[in-house]
């Protein structure tokens, strides 16, 4: 099963949003670990220049998570914002 992992910048963003939007989000991250093809659901980010590594976003209503793949069933959760500021 995958696992979410929110790094502590994203735990703060995601702690600082209204209780609806956090539960939105919470629901939509499980029902993506029973989803066999995840990859299908996460877009990759091709020109983020803040982390080296590969990432991928999730588009939940207008809220954006970054998300970074650490193992095969892993991913940590980079950032949690709003889509007119997850990009800057």
């Amino acid at each position: 099963m995958i696992e979410f992992i929110f790094t502590r910048v994203a735990e703060k963003q995601f702690l600082a949003l209204e209780k609806d939007e956090q539960e939105r989000i919470l629901q939509k991250l499980k029902t993506l670990k029973l989803h066999p093809d995840i990859f299908s659901v996460l877009k990759p980010l091709v020109a983020f220049e803040d982390f080296v590594v590969p990432v991928s976003r999730l588009r939940i209503r207008s809220m954006r998570l970054i998300l970074c793949q650490e193992k095969i069933d892993k991913f940590l959760v980079l950032k949690v914002k709003h889509r007119k500021d997850v990009y800057r």
